[in-house]
């Protein structure tokens, strides 16, 4: 009996094309609108998450002012991954110059152009400092600093000229490396910072002055979950009377997280789904006639129902599929070539929860809809021309009419609804690298 019934579902589809391709076309337009409003905030959050990661790192936390005990304690520890080290020996403005290890490198400084310094007299240099202090970006110039070291409360200035050699991606606004630091935002070799340093040793041996000694810094990552762990480095700094940085990941601090607005959601759908709704009702008449004629062959209600809400899942099922495809891809296309930079890798995050409860609300109201159609077409008489009743089709015509008004203004307000960010605000702008 499924069989028959399947395939007079399939050869009705199939007859009236025409139809068939106008409710499939609106369904996954529909869709594609709601999915592309309620990812668009979520997808700019994820793709911000990843360029922050892949631009400045991950580290779970670090101090101030290591020496080889530190050093030998995060050795000793279970949970350490790994750690990079860096020295500042001075500041240009507020911004910080020395060195870094391989290690720092990898928890996140990444070039915008050319390299780190490999020799003598090179030096790299974030893009907003060259920009605060009225250089570009040309690789290969020269670049002279006036290089501020400390004495206590006195200052000693040295002035050096290097070599551009690399321009680096911002990450020193971006980390949470507290106040008992200042990281780098200008990296030479270790030769030119011990140049720097002896030549400031000498100017304040001259005037009386003991030199601050160079800070090194120790970032470390974890390979657990940092159960526990916050607390144990904290028993050790106060231990051996050192302060902590910032517990947190790197690329994390300034990101925003997202919380989906079920206003928005409902309103979305409700509003997308109507389309279809109307679609159908203007389709009714012609439906009530298919219903009328196959119980006057005789048929059972049951027989009808199943027919009709078979037709239905036929079409429905693979549209809300192809919906949400569309939806995807034109999502990512909006951000790719609207919002970011080619360079920027998109990632589109839908949230397939909502997604999943959305469906299953679609589907029901679409049978709601056309479970209505069957119940009309059971009260119509057998004989005649098998229609409506003049009233009742005198009815539908103006139900008609005025659901093609309301069509033409509810896929006005779909497309004015996927404007809006369906999640907070906060957290929903594209991030900016300087």
């Amino acid at each position: 009996m499924f069989k028959t019934i399947f395939g007079l579902a399939f050869e009705g589809i199939r007859r009236k094309k025409s139809q068939t391709l106008l409710i499939a076309v609106v369904l996954i337009i529909s869709l594609a609108f709601a999915v592309m409003t309620i990812s668009y905030s979520e997808s700019i959050v994820a793709t911000n998450s990843n360029y922050r990661f892949s631009s400045y790192g991950s580290w779970y936390g670090g101090f101030a002012n290591a020496d080889s005990d530190d050093i030998a304690y995060l050795e000793s520890t279970d949970w350490l991954e790994s750690y990079g080290l860096t020295t500042c020996y001075g500041t240009v403005g507020s911004s910080g110059i020395g060195t870094i290890d391989d290690n720092f490198v990898s928890f996140g400084v990444s070039m915008n152009s050319g390299h780190l310094p490999k020799k003598s007299g090179e030096i790299a240099m974030e893009a907003d400092v060259l920009s605060s202090l009225g250089y570009g970006y040309n690789l290969g110039q020269d670049i002279t600093l006036t290089i501020t070291l400390h004495a206590g409360d006195e200052q000693v200035l040295v002035s050096r000229t290097y070599t551009l050699c690399g321009v680096i991606s911002e990450y020193t606004d971006v980390w949470s490396s507290g106040s008992a630091t200042t990281l780098n935002s200008a990296i030479i070799t270790e030769e030119d910072a011990e140049d720097i340093y002896e030549t400031a040793l000498k100017l304040a041996s001259a005037q009386g002055l003991e030199l601050d000694s160079p800070v090194t810094s120790c970032y470390f990552a974890i390979n657990t979950e940092g159960t526990g762990i916050k607390s144990e480095m904290t028993s050790y700094l106060y231990s051996v009377s050192k302060g902590t940085l910032t517990v947190n990941s790197a690329y994390v601090s300034n990101a925003s997280d997202a919380s989906i607005n079920m206003i928005y959601v409902v309103m979305i759908f409700a509003v997308s789904l109507l389309a279809v709704v109307i679609v159908y009702i203007l389709q009714m008449q012609s439906e009530i006639r298919k219903i009328v004629r196959l119980r006057s062959l005789g048929s059972t209600k049951g027989q009808a129902l199943g027919l009709v809400m078979l037709e239905t899942l036929i079409i429905s099922v693979p549209s809300l599929i192809v919906g949400t495809l569309v939806g995807t891809a034109g999502l990512w296309a909006l951000l790719r070539f609207s919002v970011y930079a080619g360079s920027v890798d998109v990632i589109v995050s839908i949230p397939m929860g909502v997604l999943a409860e959305m469906f299953v609300m679609w589907i029901v109201g679409i049978l709601m809809v056309r479970l209505l159609t069957v119940q009309v077409a059971l009260f119509t008489p057998l004989t005649g021309r098998m229609g409506m009743q003049v009233r009742k089709a005198r009815n539908s015509r103006r139900l008609q009419k005025t659901a093609i008004i309301v069509l033409s203004a509810v896929f006005c307000t779909v497309v004015s609804t996927s404007d809006r960010c369906c999640i907070s605000a906060e957290g929903c702008q594209p991030f900016v690298s300087y």
